[in-house]
């Protein structure tokens, strides 16, 4: 009984520890896998609600999608009339702004540069479908807590910080700091629901604060919410139309 006495202490110690460790991926094995969502095309009737401190402007935007290749968007603010049409690809982002009769061609780095924060497709890719932007490599450190794999990575100028389900292994969080600015990208994953075999965010939230450059004219924080109404994986190529104030659907 003295013996057990003393030991107790050590074991409450230990298991106190264990209920939050921190460990290197390669030592997870097999056991850690990020679910992500697999298709080669996905099409989506959504919601998205755009506001900063000047604004808030909600719409409903038709979705098409092509794997690590092509996000395609056409906006309707009012009565199901398209007000703008988006391209995206890995390298450009081209804008069809149907109301002033415009169009403004980008570069990913371009875009960045005008929200003052680095994007490239995955990310943009993971905003729509909640897949991990970034690959986890063996560097990137995991804590295991109650609720989630928490998972840590370095990249670059970035510090990444993802909430991973224990539950269904599917991101629910991640937070992207930019060291040098201090800028920072909060992704958030919800509502998950069944579509085929796989499990699927249907509201997801990106949220981007301002912390260095006070002279900007820049919001100090922008807050992007996207609810889709109905996702699908068609089995078809699908098209992605853009032709100039045409009337193509």
């Amino acid at each position: 009984m003295k013996k057990l006495v003393f030991y107790f202490p050590l074991l409450v110690l230990l298991f106190v520890a264990c209920g939050k460790k921190t460990l290197i991926n390669k030592q997870l094995g097999d056991s850690f896998k990020v679910q992500e969502t697999k298709f080669v095309y996905l099409t989506s009737r959504a919601k998205i609600l755009y506001k900063d401190s000047h604004q808030e402007l909600s719409s409903a935007v038709d979705i098409r999608m092509k794997k690590d290749s092509i996000v395609w968007l056409s906006i309707k603010p009012m009565l199901g009339i398209e007000a703008m049409r988006v391209v995206i690809t890995k390298d450009s982002v081209l804008i069809l702004d149907r109301m002033n009769k415009s169009m403004t061609l980008l570069s990913m780095k371009g875009l960045g540069e005008k929200i003052s924060f680095p994007l490239d497709f995955k990310m943009v890719e993971s905003l729509i479908i909640g897949n991990l932007p970034v690959e986890v490599k063996e560097r990137g450190k995991i804590a295991i807590e109650k609720e989630h794999f928490k998972l840590v990575q370095d990249e670059g100028n970035f510090d990444l910080i993802s909430l991973i389900s224990r539950e269904h292994y599917k991101l629910q969080r991640m937070n992207v700091k930019q060291r040098d600015t201090k800028n920072e990208l909060v992704l958030r994953y919800e509502d998950f629901k069944i579509i085929g075999e796989q499990l699927i965010p249907f509201t997801s939230t990106a949220i981007l604060d301002y912390k260095s450059d006070k002279n900007t004219k820049i919001s100090p924080q922008i807050e992007l919410n996207m609810h889709h109404n109905k996702i699908d994986f068609p089995q078809e190529p699908i098209p992605f139309p853009f032709q100039r104030f045409s009337s193509e659907k």
